[in-house]
């Protein structure tokens, strides 16, 4: 599902990276990082808990790693 996602905005994405990507019987978490055509940045964790309890954060900075609000 990820990678359908990047491939899907691929116009807008500079490049990606894994940082972590485990699963542990039916839980799996995944830890990404993107940069953007525009120099921005996206810090993304997935965590889902047995296969039905999901938590996520995002962070996202500009291209002068400030935050930014929303």
């Amino acid at each position: 599902m990820l990678y359908d996602l990047l491939r899907e905005h691929r116009d807008i994405i500079k490049e990606y990276s894994v940082k972590k990507f485990r699963v542990v019987g039916d839980s799996k978490e995944l830890v990404i990082s993107m940069v953007f055509i525009d120099d921005s940045f996206l810090h993304a964790r997935d965590y889902i808990f047995h296969g039905r309890e999901r938590k996520y954060s995002f962070h996202w900075q500009d291209r002068n790693r400030s935050s930014t609000k929303n």
